[in-house]
C-alpha cells in the first residue's frame, strides 16, 4: 500500500511546497490506481496458466499425432524406395556380371593368340640365334685353329 502521508513529507523535505507535494501524491496516486486496475492479479495468472498448459498440451497431442502420421508416411515411401533401388541395382549388377564374363571370355581369347604367337616368335628367335651361335664358335675355332698352326710353324 502506498503511504500518501510519507511521500508528502519526503517531498516537502526535498523543497516542494505543501501544494506541489499533493499535486504530486494525487496524481502519482491516480497512476498507481490505474496501473492497478489494469494489471493481472495472481489468480488471473493462475488461470491464464492453466489454460494456456492445456491449449499446449493439446497442441502438442496434435503434433506428435502428425508426427507419427509423418514418421508412417516417410517410412513408407523409404521401403518403396529401397525396394525400387534394390531391384534396379540387381539389374544393373547382372547387366555388369553378363559384360565382365564376356570381356573375361574375349581377353583370354586375345591371350591365348597372343601367346602362341610370342611362342612361335621366341622359338624363331632362339633357333636364329643358335645358329648364329653355332656360325661363331665354328668362326672361332677355324681362327683359332688357324693361329694355333702358323704357332706351331713358326717353332
Amino acid at each position: 500500500m502506498f503511504d500518501t502521508h510519507t511521500y508528502v513529507k519526503k517531498l516537502e523535505l526535498a523543497g516542494f511546497t505543501e501544494t506541489q507535494a499533493e499535486v504530486q501524491v494525487e496524481a502519482l496516486s491516480a497512476v498507481l490506481e490505474e496501473i492497478k486496475e489494469t494489471l493481472a492479479t495472481k489468480d488471473d495468472l493462475l488461470i491464464m496458466e492453466e489454460r494456456q498448459s492445456g491449449q499446449m498440451r493439446s497442441l502438442e497431442e496434435r503434433q506428435a499425432g502428425q508426427m507419427r502420421s509423418l514418421e508412417e508416411r516417410q517410412a513408407g515411401q523409404m521401403r518403396s524406395l529401397e525396394e525400387r533401388l534394390t531391384g534396379q541395382m540387381n539389374t544393373r549388377f547382372a547387366q555388369v556380371d553378363a559384360q565382365i564374363h564376356s570381356l573375361e571370355e574375349r581377353l583370354t581369347g586375345q591371350m591365348r593368340s597372343l601367346e602362341e604367337r610370342l611362342t612361335g616368335q621366341l622359338r624363331s628367335a632362339i633357333a636364329e640365334s643358335q645358329n648364329t651361335t653355332l656360325k661363331w664358335i665354328v668362326g672361332l675355332f677355324v681362327t683359332l685353329l688357324g693361329v694355333f698352326i702358323a704357332l706351331l710353324k713358326i717353332h
